[in-house]
Order: structure tokens, then C-alpha cells, then sequence
């Protein structure tokens, strides 16, 4: 009696064979003296199928064969689609007698064996022999049925009758989807963050007190980054470049001293609790007047100001300076919105000025390429250094273990490309949803994703 073992790994439908009767042929057929004795037993059947390929594997216990030393005989799994139409022979198993495999050993194979896996059977023995062969992946193999056909015993006679069915490769239709090609990624990702500090200085100086006024809380955006960076050993810090930028209030050449020197302090500091290379912290930069927040301020209608066009035209004309002509002109301008606009001057003054004087910083960083595993791990740990590439490959990891959890959380807040229109798809599908399912697809396939077209056929199957 047969007992049949499913179980479920990944890419592969399982059948742990814990009996296989008799494969061998019937009793007036053994009676030839040459011809082999007894039968074989099959363990850990196994049909694994990528996108491409069909791998068959099993375990071939010989303990209770007995092969005649001149002789031998063959075995042959055999695919055959469902409707028997189809059918595709896998390499064969010859098992051999003493004398025989020294005549193959000298002379070769005959023509008909070409290609086939040979063992010795070492009659009285418990012995076993792993087999494995690959073929070509045809949409067909979906529900084959893999079969074992009993051949030639080596002494001119044929094993009439002699096939046995193994199991059918029934697997769920989700599981035969198709998707685009990953898009190549070479080496390590570089990537570059960045964020904003608003760090208070004590009145005309630029050292960084980091306890002074709000300074706590704004240092620790900047830290609580390169923290997690400089742990990562995942991550390489390439740069770090600041920005700082002050307000237009004070003399122009007093604000190009400040904002510069505000700027450099602040890397200096940052550089000062890192064990990182000079080479990292670039020279710092400044702008010394921030009259383009300024103008994003002022034509923002939250804020009370009753002159908002005229200070706009003021504003822009500074913004229609080169550096060299806003040192000249924009004290005078300043001065004369503050004459003419008073009112709205000291509102700018009190509660838009503060927000324009800032710290911005870049980060440059490189994240080392991660391997299907990793990545499904660094999505949950760190979502940011896992590449697009590498979180659709994730999903589609995961869809194809009927995971459909992580598939979706994989590639949460994605761009909805084609291609992931396809892998949503495919989500709905392992879900149940067929109805949505067979949406997402017609979707992909308008937007140029051709593999979704098969998987859409899928789906008219299953319903």
C-alpha cells in the first residue's frame, strides 16, 4: 500500500515516500534466471519548480533488489500531463550486477543508456542511491503526473506493464505566476539623506552648545541617524556636508561670518563624537541671507501680513541677485521694507525670521547588496537601505510560499509601476481575492507588463 506525505517547502511540492510497493514485474516474468530479483523502494520524492525549471529527486532503496551479475536494469520517471497529451522522459537509472558494470566500465555504454545514471548493486546490501535530473519547465507540468516505468533487465527482454504513478504536481495556481525581470543592481546602493536642524547660537557667537535652548532636541536628529549608521555594519558613511543658512536681519557681511562659521562649528561637532574618517566631513557651506524660505513664508496666506505683494516684489528682487550684488543691495532693501512695511516687519521679525535660520545636512551612505534573506530581515529592521530590486524580489520570495503577509508588506509605499501592479496581483490571488486579483492584472498588462497576461489566464482557470 502506498502512503503519500505532502508537505510544503520552498519552490517545491514534497512527497515523502514512507512505503512504495512493488514496481518490479510480475512473478512468471522473474523467472528468467538472469533477470533481476525482488523490487526498489522510493523515499523523498520531490518535484521542484522555478520559473524555468522542473527538478525531480528521490532517494532509490535497493535493499531488496537482487540484480543477476550479468545483467541489469533500468528505471525511467516519466512527466505526463494530465490529459496525456504531453509527456517528458527524465534521464534513466540503470542499476547493475557485478560482471555487467565491469563490462561498462570497459566498454562504455550501449547507445540506448547514453546519458543515464549508473550504480552497482551490491546484492545482500542495504544500499541506497540518490537520483536527480532537470528538465525544461513546460505550462503542461502543472498537474503532471511524474511515473516510474521499469525497463530493460539486460538479457533482451522488455518489463511489459511494468509503470507505477508516483504523484501528481498539483500545485496552487498562484504559484506558476510570472514576473518581469528584476532590474540589475550591481555592488553596493549608495543613497544620500536629508534633514533639517534648527540649532539656536548664543547672539553673534557660533560655538554649539549642545544644552542651550532647544539644541537637545534638534543635535539629536542629526545623531540618532548616524547612530543607527555607523552600528550598521551593513553601511558604509561616505560624507557629511552642512548647510547652514542664516536670516536677513544684521548686516549681509555679519550674516556671511556667522552662517559660515555657525556651519563649520556645528560639522566640527558632529565630526567630534564619531570615530570616522577626516575625509568624511566635508568643508561646511552657507548661504548667508535665507531670502527664499523667506519669500515661501510671506506668500504663505496662514501667515497675518497685510503688504504681502509688496514684500514680495522686494524679495524678489533680491532673489534676481547674484552673490556679489546681494552684498551690496540688501541691507538697503531690508531697511527700506522695514521703513515702509513696520507693522509687518516686526511680525516677520518675531515669527518667520527664527525658521529661517537653519542647519541642513546630507548624508551619503552605501548599503552592501543583501541576498533574498537579509533583505525580507532589513525591511522589518530598516525599510530605507533595502532597494526597491530587493524588496520586489522579497515579495515575490514570499508569494511564492503562498505568503502573501509579507509579500505586501515587501513592497508597502512603492510606486505602483506595472510591475508591481503585477505583484499586487498576485497578492489578491493567494488571498482568494480573484475578483481584485484579475483588476490589478488587467492593469499591468495596459501598462506594458506582458507577463501579466498569463497570470491573468491563471486566474480564469482557477474560476
Amino acid at each position: 500500500m502506498n502512503t503519500y506525505i505532502y508537505s510544503k517547502t520552498r519552490h517545491m511540492l514534497t512527497l515523502a515516500f514512507a512505503v512504495i510497493a512493488s514496481v518490479g514485474a510480475d512473478a512468471q516474468t522473474l523467472s528468467e534466471k538472469c533477470m533481476p530479483e525482488g523490487n526498489v523502494t522510493l523515499r523523498n520524492v520531490k518535484l521542484e519548480h522555478s520559473q524555468s525549471k522542473m527538478l525531480a529527486s528521490m532517494n532509490v532503496v535497493l535493499n531488496d533488489l537482487n540484480v543477476k551479475s550479468p545483467s541489469y536494469v533500468t528505471y525511467t520517471p516519466v512527466l505526463v500531463s494530465s490529459n496525456g497529451r504531453d509527456s517528458v522522459e527524465l534521464k534513466q537509472l540503470v542499476v547493475t550486477g557485478r560482471r555487467q558494470d565491469i563490462i561498462f566500465k570497459r566498454e562504455g555504454l550501449p547507445f540506448e543508456l547514453e546519458g543515464s545514471q549508473v550504480e552497482r548493486r551490491y546484492n545482500g546490501k542495504e544500499q541506497t542511491v540518490g537520483y536527480s535530473d532537470m528538465t525544461e519547465y513546460k505550462d503542461w507540468m502543472h498537474k503532471a503526473t511524474l511515473r516510474l516505468r521499469k525497463g530493460d533487465c539486460g538479457c533482451g527482454k522488455k518489463q511489459e506493464g511494468a509503470e507505477s504513478d508516483l504523484f501528481t504536481y498539483n500545485t496552487e495556481p498562484w504559484r506558476d505566476f510570472r514576473y518581469p525581470a528584476l532590474p540589475t543592481e550591481k555592488g553596493a546602493k549608495q543613497y544620500k539623506l536629508h534633514g533639517t536642524a534648527y540649532i539656536n547660537f548664543i547672539v553673534d557667537k557660533w560655538d554649539v552648545v549642545a544644552s542651550y535652548m532647544n539644541n537637545p532636541r534638534e543635535l539629536k536628529k542629526i545623531t540618532d541617524t548616524l547612530d543607527i549608521m555607523v552600528a550598521d555594519p551593513n553601511i558604509t558613511v561616505n560624507q557629511i556636508k552642512i548647510h547652514g543658512y542664516a536670516s536677513p536681519e544684521s548686516p549681509y557681511l555679519h550674516n556671511k561670518m556667522l552662517a559660515t562659521n555657525r556651519a563649520q562649528s556645528l560639522t566640527d561637532y558632529v565630526q567630534g563624537l564619531y570615530k570616522l574618517p577626516a575625509s568624511v566631513f566635508a568643508k561646511a557651506e552657507a548661504t548667508p541671507e535665507n531670502w527664499g524660505d523667506l519669500r515661501d513664508s510671506i506668500a504663505d496666506g496662514r501667515y497675518p501680513i497685510a503688504n504681502r505683494a509688496k514684500l514680495l516684489q522686494t524679495v524678489d528682487k533680491v532673489l534676481g541677485m547674484d552673490d556679489n550684488q546681494k552684498e551690496k543691495n540688501t541691507d538697503n532693501l531690508e531697511a527700506q521694507m522695514k521703513k515702509a512695511y513696520g507693522e509687518d516687519y516686526d511680525y516677520i521679525l518675531k515669527n518667520i525670521y527664527p525658521h529661517l535660520r537653519r542647519s541642513d545636512y546630507e548624508i551619503t551612505f552605501t548599503v552592501k547588496a543583501f541576498s533574498a534573506e537579509e533583505a525580507a530581515k532589513m525591511i522589518t529592521k530598516n525599510p530605507a537601505v533595502v532597494s526597491d530590486r530587493e524588496k520586489m524580489s522579497v515579495a515575490i520570495d514570499a508569494l511564492q510560499r503562498g505568503d502573501a503577509k509579507t509579500a505586501e508588506y515587501a513592497i508597502k509605499n512603492m510606486d505602483e509601476t506595472p510591475e508591481i501592479q503585477n505583484i499586487k496581483g498576485a497578492i489578491e490571488a493567494v488571498k482568494g481575492n480573484y475578483t481584485k486579483a484579475r483588476q490589478l492584472f488587467k492593469k499591468a498588462q495596459a501598462n506594458g507588463c506582458t507577463e501579466a497576461a498569463g497570470n491573468l489566464q491563471s486566474i480564469v482557470d482557477i474560476e
